[in-house]
């Protein structure tokens, strides 16, 4: 029932997400066009801004995938490291369509937050819930107020969502959570909040409705990890990073093999476009085996059983990647922990990151 209520969030953003991802895809693609015109012109200024609009739609594009990935998760895992800041402005860019109904959003993300224990996915489904029921509730008003705000104290870490509209009657407020009880007629199910507040419990947090003089406001809170440092990205090149290093990197896609191959120079690294090519290519003296997940035949789990058995000195060195672990959800979620993965999509800091855990 979580899981279908959460696909049901979904297919309310559809169209929001296609507008968002359209509107990416349009500056994308513009500017693969007038970046190289720029450049034969001579205007090195304007094929920078090119470039710098082409990584920022890329970048756009890449966040509406992952929280499209948080929400059709079925990793019922509440023992996670969440970024509250980065949960909350990407599920925002999801419904960003649909805010903009809202005549003033108010968005307080506080800075250098501490993480907090539990589920990506839940406190995704969680906030986006009460977003599409402040939407709901503040209609076309053109004088509707959202706010919503992270914050952290001695314990907890959390969202704030308020907004100006009519308010939860005190008749009603110990009510609110039960299952198949709505203020919204026949267009509400009655399941979205009772859904909340029990993943909120799974993760050993909590769901509340704060009193406020108009309006409704409520707040969820997870626990807070005791002690939070930030990773600070690495301006280094990767390849320099471990410049003599010896790499075979796997992937089914010659576009992913060409980036990943010009990140990691200077490093030696050889390709293969599928497992059996990695087999016939593979040298003993490899440092650093990185692998994708799915690819037609045998996937990167494949190549990592093939590895425990034929050189097992050689598995604490293999990095697998993922976009999405598409078929194989089950082999993926039984790896062992030590696994390292890399989520596509990557960039040179999570290359540079990765090394270093390597070099460590």
């Amino acid at each position: 029932m979580m899981f279908a209520h959460r696909m049901a969030s979904v297919g309310t953003l559809a169209a929001g997400v296609a507008h968002e991802i359209n509107n990416a895809l349009t500056s994308l693609t513009g500017h693969s066009e007038l970046g190289p015109r720029a450049l034969g012109n001579g205007d090195k200024a304007g094929a920078g801004r090119s470039f710098r609009a082409i990584q920022s739609a890329a970048e756009r594009i890449g966040a509406c995938v992952k929280q499209l990935q948080r929400f059709g998760s079925h990793i019922e895992s509440s023992d996670e490291t969440v970024d509250i800041n980065d949960v909350a402005s990407s599920t925002l860019q999801l419904a960003h369509h649909h805010l903009r109904t809202i005549g003033e959003l108010q968005v307080e993300l506080k800075p250098k937050i501490c993480r907090g224990q539990g589920s990506e996915s839940f406190v995704g489904q969680i906030l986006m819930n009460l977003i599409i029921n402040a939407i709901d509730v503040l209609g076309d008003t053109k004088d509707g107020q959202l706010r919503i705000e992270t914050f952290e104290d001695e314990n907890w870490v959390g969202i704030i969502v308020g907004d100006n509209g009519p308010g939860i009657p005190e008749v009603e407020r110990e009510r609110i959570f039960q299952p198949f009880f709505t203020t919204k007629g026949e267009r509400g199910t009655g399941l979205g909040l009772s859904i909340s507040s029990s993943l909120a419990l799974r993760m050993g947090g909590s769901l509340q409705l704060e009193s406020s003089e108009k309006g409704a406001v409520f707040c969820l809170r997870i626990p807070r990890l005791p002690s939070d440092e930030d990773v600070r990205e690495e301006v280094v090149p990767p390849g320099e990073l471990c410049s003599k290093k010896k790499v075979l990197l796997v992937d089914d896609e010659p576009e992913v093999l060409e980036v990943l191959t010009g990140l990691l120079q200077p490093m030696s690294v050889t390709t293969a476009g599928s497992v059996a090519e990695a087999r016939t290519s593979w040298r003993d003296d490899f440092d650093i085996i990185i692998s994708d997940i799915v690819m037609p035949g045998e996937t990167g789990l494949d190549l990592r059983q093939w590895l425990a058995q034929s050189h097992p000195h050689a598995l604490s060195r293999l990095v697998l990647m993922t976009g999405s672990a598409v078929g194989i959800e089950a082999e993926f979620d039984a790896l062992d922990p030590s696994q390292m993965v890399l989520q596509k999509p990557i960039r040179g800091v999570d290359l540079a990151q990765l090394l270093r855990r390597l070099q460590d």
